[in-house]
């Protein structure tokens, strides 16, 4: 993982406690339009203005205005796209502990889990469990990941 990758995961860590409501992220169902789960991949919208309810790795198009759509233009894999952004893909460990559906829809978790993958790697899960920087406030967490955006180009 470069800076490049680092900082993509940062800024969508910042954006999930910045921008993101609670109704608006769920690591178990996502894609929920009015309630409804719908398939990401065959749907074409403007994802500044989503407006679904996405799961951590899911709200990276809004976080980084990067859409997920290839050089001639069609909607790549979801996979393919988060590959591209942060360099972790399933079923690898990183992938697991940073964007599991088993995790608690808790945006504050998602974005501990960011600061301790970002800073230490994937610590053993076993002795860590669920409880991921549990004293720190939202503005500890932006502050941790605001070391590791770079700035646009």
């Amino acid at each position: 993982m470069n800076k490049t990758h680092k900082s993509n995961l940062a800024k969508t860590a910042i954006y999930l406690l910045e921008e993101v409501k609670a109704a608006k992220f769920d690591m178990k169902r996502y894609a929920l339009v009015n309630g409804y789960q719908i398939d990401p991949n065959q749907v074409t919208v403007n994802y500044n203005e989503c407006g679904t309810t996405c799961c951590f790795a899911g709200h990276a198009p809004m976080a980084l205005n990067i859409s997920p759509k290839s050089k001639i233009g069609k909607i790549e894999d979801w996979l393919e796209y988060l590959e591209e952004v942060f360099l972790i893909s399933p079923p690898s460990i990183e992938w697991k502990f940073l964007f599991s559906q088993h995790w608690s829809n808790s945006r504050k978790q998602a974005a501990a889990r960011a600061v301790v993958f970002l800073e230490s790697g994937v610590p053993n899960l076993l002795s860590y469990g669920n409880m991921f920087l549990t004293r720190v406030t939202y503005k500890q967490l932006i502050e941790r990941l605001n070391v590791f955006v770079i700035a646009d180009k």
